[in-house]
């Protein structure tokens, strides 16, 4: 979450894998560390991937969710991906990184939401 003190690895695929420095897993993993540190953003987007139980009104649970919050949603789709998983894809319009803290806890609370994925 934004504000986090994180840690980055570099893996096998040349990719950075980041983890909160207070995770329990820092000790199992025996990649390369290297600093790294929360971007500032001016006025920016930011791309949300949510994986829940797919459900009827799942979508719009989201969507009003995020709209209580007064934020703009520039792009939103959603997808089955399973029988039992759906993937939900915002794109939004954000001024700080707390906006985007806000937004993932409001969206964390939402049943049946499994994982959100900042990008």
């Amino acid at each position: 979450m934004p504000g986090d003190d994180i840690i980055g690895f570099t893996t096998k695929n040349n990719k950075i894998s980041i983890h909160k420095k207070d995770c329990n897993k820092l000790n199992e993993i025996k990649l390369k560390k290297i600093s790294v540190k929360w971007k500032k953003i001016p006025e920016s987007s930011v791309s949300l991937k949510i994986l829940a139980l797919d459900r009827v009104g799942l979508f719009g649970d989201i969507l009003n969710n995020v709209a209580k919050l007064g934020f703009n949603i520039d792009k939103a789709n959603a997808n089955t991906v399973n029988k039992d998983l759906a993937e939900c894809n915002l794109t939004l319009e954000v001024n700080k990184l707390e906006d985007i803290k806000e937004i993932v806890e409001r969206i964390k609370k939402i049943a049946d939401v499994k994982k959100i994925s900042i990008s």
